[in-house]
């Protein structure tokens, strides 16, 4: 009989994804082994990829997988339809293999780390789905993927937005924060990080974050709104993306691509900027908030500060601003221009987050 009870099924072998990320600091906290599945991408290989998940990881298994794009921000593109239609002939070629290794390995808990996996889900296995992304689609596909979740033995949503935009009842579900653990900014010598990226510290330092150029995360928006806020005495840094062209020049803009060690940029952050279309929390803004830094989010205070996490905790540190409303993250610029942060905080909540997912997947409630 297979001893390891639980098998993730993680949708990519990126391995700076926000899903990645938190899946990863779920299976390093687990007192237990697991095996992974994972969508084959022979870019990364699966030494490294069990070097990212941990010593907890038995076995990796990779496999085709399906990949569904009735999301916000997931839209197919002309010229990526082709790309499509082979992963999902890929896929199905490979969907068999997939349920003879659960029957093979007997598992008591599979976890589809992600909404794109949907197509997976059968109610023969004991299948858990993690949906982390909000859903964008027709009355169609809505029905066609709420009759698919309805057969999983519990849903987990990363946030109140997430869980609304479905609309989906499942008999068991819950509504659970990620898991975050920001105690390496207490480490960073946070003056060799200012003097490396050539940022000044007595400036207020707004950071953003994304690898996207696209609408849906604002990338536009936001740096559009730095220049019009027309601050003095603060400093725009983007994470996660080179500079377009036409960014080049503008002063006090600072893009720094792709970081490693987001630890670095959370210590000598003031405040993170989220730019999204409509509420969203992202795992962005609690990697701030946990980092003790500020944080500007889309949205209305009235009606979104009870879809927040920890909301009083947090209070005196979240910024609230009218989505694409043009001025007004401009104007949230303007108001702390000069602002430093107080200290760096380095909090963390793993262990409460590991007890309320196995309490949910082993003991189980509705929320």
């Amino acid at each position: 009989m297979n001893s390891v009870q639980k098998l993730f099924i993680i949708h990519t072998a990126n391995m700076t994804g926000g899903g990645s990320q938190s899946i990863r600091e779920l299976i390093q906290n687990l007192d237990e082994k697991i095996d992974l599945l994972v969508n084959i991408d022979h870019r990364v290989n699966s030494s490294a990829l069990k070097k990212f998940y941990g010593k907890n990881v038995r076995k990796i298994y990779r496999f085709h997988l399906p990949f569904r794009r009735s999301a916000l921000g997931l839209k197919l593109e002309k010229n990526a339809a082709k790309e499509w239609i082979d992963r999902e002939r890929e896929y199905l070629r490979d969907k068999k293999k997939i349920y003879d290794l659960i029957r093979r390995n007997k598992y008591h808990f599979i976890h589809l780390n992600s909404y794109v996996l949907y197509p997976l889900i059968s109610s023969r296995f004991p299948m858990y789905i993690h949906i982390r992304e909000i859903f964008e689609g027709n009355f169609m596909t809505r029905k066609i993927v709420n009759q698919r979740l309805r057969q999983a033995r519990g849903i987990f949503y990363i946030d109140y937005a997430v869980k609304e935009s479905f609309g989906v009842c499942n008999k068991k579900e819950i509504v659970l924060n990620n898991p975050f653990d920001q105690s390496a900014v207490l480490g960073v010598d946070k003056e060799n990080v200012l003097n490396s990226y050539h940022l000044q510290g007595n400036r207020t330092i707004l950071t953003f974050v994304s690898a996207r150029f696209d609408e849906i995360k604002g990338f536009d928006y936001v740096i559009e709104e730095f220049v019009c806020s027309n601050c003095s005495n603060a400093e725009l840094v983007v994470v996660g993306s080179n500079a377009p062209q036409k960014y080049k020049q503008i002063p006090n803009v600072h893009f720094l691509g792709r970081i490693q060690n987001m630890e670095e940029i959370y210590a000598i952050s003031d405040f993170v900027v989220r730019g999204d279309i409509i509420f969203a929390v992202g795992r962005t803004t609690y990697e701030a908030l946990y980092s003790g830094c500020h944080v500007m989010v889309p949205g209305n205070k009235d009606t979104d500060k009870a879809k927040l996490f920890e909301y009083d905790a947090f209070e005196d540190r979240i910024m609230f601003y009218e989505p694409r409303k043009k001025g007004a993250l401009a104007g949230a610029m303007k108001s702390v221009d000069g602002m430093k942060k107080e200290k760096c905080l380095g909090l963390s909540n793993e262990t409460e987050y590991v007890r309320q997912f196995l309490q949910f997947v082993e003991g189980g409630r509705k929320q």
